[in-house]
């Protein structure tokens, strides 16, 4: 789970795989119609969905696994 709290950049992603930020962003709205942000956000609520069926962590604890700093923001993009 560690690998969802910490943030990425569209940029830093670009840069990982040696692509500019419009080449990567092309592709991958070519490869699964989202942007890199958006599929980067379906991640993490993925992996959000995933520990509050488990249980055992409040709300807020999930939303900091899951790479949100901000509750708010978590359950807006959760929605």
């Amino acid at each position: 789970a560690e690998k969802f709290q910490r943030s990425l950049s569209v940029s830093e992603l670009a840069e990982r795989h040696a692509v500019s930020q419009r080449t990567l962003e092309r592709r991958l709205r070519a490869a699964v119609g989202r942007t890199v942000l958006g599929e980067l956000y379906r991640v993490r609520i993925e992996e959000a969905k995933r520990l509050l069926l488990a249980g055992g962590l409040p709300v807020k604890g999930v939303a900091l696994r899951c790479g949100f700093t901000d509750v708010s923001r978590f359950s807006m993009v959760f929605r």
